[in-house]
């Protein structure tokens, strides 16, 4: 089972890794109904990463910006970590949103792309951005992670979980990008680690990063 839901993701991504936006949207929504079967319990990215938001943030009451939300798999998981302050959620596949909206996990919620270019969220809007699982190609760049600082406040963090062989393949000059950042005095990668069953048997990359 775990080979055909790998070998299922893989056929998915590799045709969104080529698509135009709309129909990789199209693809999301017509996914919506079975979605949460076939991932959720073979994605550990959620849960991983709210333990990485555990360590760094202390303040329950923080407000948080969810890239790429889904149906607020990564939500759930900080709720019940016991954060309760201010969760907006942000994805293009409406299909996905609605599960989300039904669950009230959101006050507010997007239907954009993020790449490096200004979105309609104002400058320095959320203590923290968390993106699960949709740094990947074809969804968002790593470049987009300077749209992604625009919209933290100083001190505040980027909480990313995603597969880690992407930073060796096609996402290959991720490592020389934050180091630029950070040479530039712009943030500082505080947390890289890794961790098993980010996707069944995919190794997941947590990488948490702060605004200078």
């Amino acid at each position: 089972m775990a080979e055909l839901l790998s070998n299922k993701l893989d056929d998915f991504m590799n045709e969104t890794h080529v698509l135009p936006k709309h129909d990789i949207i199209n693809m999301y929504n017509q996914w919506t109904t079975t979605y949460e079967k076939e991932v959720g319990e073979n994605y550990e990215a959620p849960n991983r990463l709210a333990e990485s938001v555990c360590r760094h943030v202390h303040n329950k009451k923080a407000s948080f910006l969810d890239v790429g939300a889904g149906t607020g798999l990564f939500a759930e998981a900080l709720l019940k970590a016991g954060f309760n302050g201010h969760f907006d959620g942000l994805d293009p596949a409406t299909g996905f949103a609605a599960k989300a909206k039904e669950r009230k996990l959101y006050y507010n919620f997007y239907h954009e792309f993020i790449t490096e270019e200004p979105c309609s969220i104002p400058t320095e809007t959320y203590d923290n951005i968390a993106v699960c699982g949709a740094i990947v190609p074809g969804h968002i760049h790593y470049n987009a992670i300077v749209e992604l600082l625009r919209m933290i406040k100083k001190g505040g963090h980027i909480f990313i979980a995603m597969r880690e062989e992407y930073t060796k393949t096609k996402f290959s000059g991720m490592d020389e990008f934050l180091a630029d950042l950070e040479n530039a005095g712009k943030c500082k990668v505080v947390e890289r680690s890794t961790y098993t069953n980010h996707y069944i048997h995919y190794n997941g990359l947590l990488l948490v990063i702060q605004k200078y």
